[in-house]
């Protein structure tokens, strides 16, 4: 019978996913965050390098943010390896550059998760006050820049890869004056994860952060997006609890960080009997 209830909301780490659990240990395993230089992708980082991961990946456009992220994990974990490979999502041979540059780095010369958390959001603006060169903008990171990654990433990816899409509540929600373009963009690079993880037999997830304040937009608490929260150890820690065999069952699916992980188990054989619960389509469609 199908479940009801609600998950419960966590508005900061929470044991189940702490990321010194010897079950969301990553030694062994190489790791790359886009979008690293600040917020939400370097507390990911920072989350994977306290889950045991040996080789770390930090990508963004700036170097000298990745370098203070870089600093800010091995003052704490020093037997981590972490690797700054600047790279610009929106030019395709850079951000080529800079998986090639980080995988040669790894025993293996192949990368194990992709955490793809690099975006841009649009002024929030009505459509027709927009600038147009704003809007597109938005995509070029958001979809372009993700469809440049993807691609990168192929030839390098380990046989059992995971990639972690760090998207957005938006993607789903109906409306939300002055969003079109990151609403519309969040949207469409969730079909495009999920194309590329099917034609490469790979696992995907999908997360809703949570409600932050961060270099590239601030909070919308009346948008409904779920419990706001300052603290972005949350995101870091369930990023590595989606990348265990833990969250298998969250293939292609689009959940919330602030959801209780336990929850989700609860619900595992009811989303391996209804393909469409938690992902982004047609409502009621059968």
């Amino acid at each position: 019978m199908a479940t009801t209830t609600a998950p419960r909301y966590h508005p900061a780490a929470y044991p189940a996913i702490d990321p010194l659990r010897p079950e969301l240990s990553t030694k062994g395993k190489s790791v790359l965050v886009t979008g690293a230089g600040s917020g939400i992708g370097a507390e990911i980082a920072l989350a994977f390098a306290k889950s045991g991961t040996s080789h770390l990946g930090l990508v963004g456009r700036r170097a000298s943010a990745l370098d203070k992220t870089k600093a800010t994990i091995q003052a704490s974990f020093p037997g981590v390896a972490v690797h700054v490979v600047p790279g610009n999502l929106t030019d395709a041979s850079s951000i080529t550059s800079a998986l090639q540059t980080f995988a040669a780095k790894t025993p293996s010369g192949k990368i194990d998760v992709l955490v793809a958390n690099a975006g841009a959001v649009n002024t929030i603006k009505p459509l027709d006050e927009v600038d147009p060169d704003d809007f597109w903008q938005t995509f070029d990171v958001n979809v372009r820049g993700n469809f440049n990654l993807l691609r990168a990433f192929g030839p390098l990816a380990a046989a059992d890869a995971i990639i972690l899409n760090v998207s957005s509540a938006m993607a789903h929600i109906p409306y939300i004056p002055g969003y079109a373009a990151y609403q519309s963009s969040k949207q469409a690079a969730i079909k495009i994860f999920d194309h590329f993880a099917i034609e490469h037999h790979l696992r995907v997830i999908h997360f809703h952060p949570g409600l932050q304040r961060t270099e590239i937009g601030d909070t919308v608490e009346e948008a409904g997006l779920g419990v706001p929260f300052d603290e972005l150890d949350l995101p870091g820690a369930f990023a590595v609890w989606a990348a265990s065999h833990e969250a298998a069952f969250l293939d292609r699916r689009l959940v919330y960080a602030a959801w209780d992980v336990d929850d989700l188990k609860a619900k595992a054989q009811e989303l391996r009997e209804n393909p469409n619960l938690y992902t982004v389509g047609l409502q009621g469609f059968q």
